[in-house]
């Protein structure tokens, strides 16, 4: 049996996701990397007590794979809704440049209520199941029941359908521009793409961009991978890699940054997720 197997038999059966996850925070290759068994064990340990802790705050998928999903649905007034089909090209970039992760569908029904593979990561997923038995009356009658409360304990992030010069703007960032363009140079390129949408000066092309960013993602970078070549660079590799490299002064400033802004959101995600497993939001 290979190394790699040994740790997977000590972990226990744990999904697909959940594998990426700790292939992605490093416990693999220190599992890897370990001389002794007393090292190894503790590995182990260690990944068990993150599990525990991340399923505790429901921040880990469940096993169910059988999932219905609708890939275009419409806003309140039954038009198109823009911003879906540009978070699957978004997702399908990442995908077609790294091999890694998987495009989710915007409205689904299905036993994970988080998936750590999703790309771009910017969702949580809320869970709905109900029995086969209830009508579609009584379904959406309970639905708008207790919409308030999941509302109250700050479970729902409010948004709205996005217009053209909105859905461009993400496009042309994201999709349409180089990593290493400035803003000053966007400013440039889109004006003459886009007259009709011109912005004045590089602080406001950026300023909006990043009010989209926020809205879309629920962080301030949250599509930082597409855009900033500090953050591309950090992607796919381990969070104990990055720990190290930092601790030895091998990252650029971008880099640095890119990292410490990754493990603010990872301990944001978490103190969200603590908060709402035990009833509450952030706000009180």
């Amino acid at each position: 049996m290979t190394k790699v197997e040994q740790f997977w038999e000590a972990i226990d059966d744990v999904p697909p996701s959940v594998r990426h996850f700790l292939e992605i925070t490093g416990f693999v290759s220190r599992y890897l990397n370990s001389e002794d068994d007393k090292t190894r064990s503790e590995v182990i340990r260690r990944a068990r007590r993150i599990i525990e802790c991340l399923s505790a705050c429901q921040l880990l998928p469940g096993n169910g794979a059988n999932s219905i999903e609708e890939h275009a649905p419409t806003d309140g007034q039954g038009e198109p809704d823009g911003r879906w089909p540009l978070l699957a090209e978004l997702g399908n970039r990442i995908i077609a440049e790294t091999s890694e992760g998987v495009v989710v569908a915007p409205l689904t029904f299905a036993s994970r209520t988080l998936d750590l593979g999703i790309v771009p990561s910017c969702s949580e997923r809320i869970e709905v199941s109900f029995d086969n038995r209830l009508s579609l009356d009584a379904l959406i009658r309970q639905l708008r029941s207790v919409w308030p409360e999941l509302n109250k304990r700050g479970w729902l992030r409010r948004t709205r359908p996005w217009g053209a010069r909105k859905l461009a703007l993400v496009r042309f960032v994201c999709l349409e521009s180089p990593r290493s363009d400035t803003w000053r140079k966007r400013l440039e390129t889109w004006n003459m793409r886009y007259p009709d949408w011109a912005y004045l000066s590089p602080q406001a092309i950026a300023s909006d961009f990043h009010k989209a960013e926020q809205s879309l993602t629920g962080q301030s970078d949250g599509l930082g991978w597409f855009y900033d070549e500090a953050r591309q660079s950090v992607y796919g590799r381990t969070l104990g890699e990055l720990l190290d490299a930092l601790a030895a002064d091998e990252l650029s400033a971008g880099e640095r940054k890119a990292v410490d802004d990754m493990l603010r959101n990872i301990g944001t995600t978490i103190s969200k997720a603590a908060s709402k497993r035990m009833g509450t939001s952030e706000d009180g």
